[in-house]
């Protein structure tokens, strides 16, 4: 026996060892960061969610509410995927056209991509997904009504 064949066994375990040690470092670092950037991503669209939900099928948006409707506009393009970027897109393109722009595609979008990234199952938005309660004269609660006194959806 050489005297430099321990040696190489020695340096083959301290090798192994090394990298060992670095993969089961790296490999929990990677994927803390993988669930940081999910959480990150699934605030953001929540968020923008609640603004286009808060700021749809309503007569007039006051100032902070066209505030939060660019907010929610500017996260969806930062953190949104094709889907909602392109509904997104969509939007702003009919409503600085002037065409009929609605937030119900860009919602539609979010709430499937919500849904998918906290792993729930997909289920089709119901047609009254948008329920908006007013105060009449008499501080009773009800639903809003349109013109001709029918309840708004």
């Amino acid at each position: 026996m050489n005297w430099w064949e321990p040696l190489i066994s020695l340096a083959s375990v301290l090798v192994a060892a090394v990298v060992g040690g670095l993969v089961v470092h790296r490999l929990p670092l990677r994927r803390e960061s993988l669930v940081a950037r999910r959480t990150q991503r699934v605030a953001f669209l929540l968020d923008a969610y609640r603004k286009r939900i808060d700021a749809s099928e309503r007569d007039i948006l006051g100032d902070d509410m066209r505030s939060n409707v660019e907010s929610a506009l500017a996260d969806i393009m930062l953190s949104g995927g094709q889907a909602e970027i392109d509904a997104t897109e969509r939007f702003q393109r009919n409503f600085v056209e002037g065409r009929g722009a609605s937030l119900v595609p860009v919602i539609v979008a979010l709430r499937s991509s919500v849904r998918n990234e906290l792993g729930i199952e997909a289920v089709d938005l119901p047609d009254r997904f948008n329920f908006r309660l007013s105060l009449d004269s008499g501080q009773k609660a009800t639903g809003r009504r349109d013109h001709r006194g029918r309840p708004k959806v």
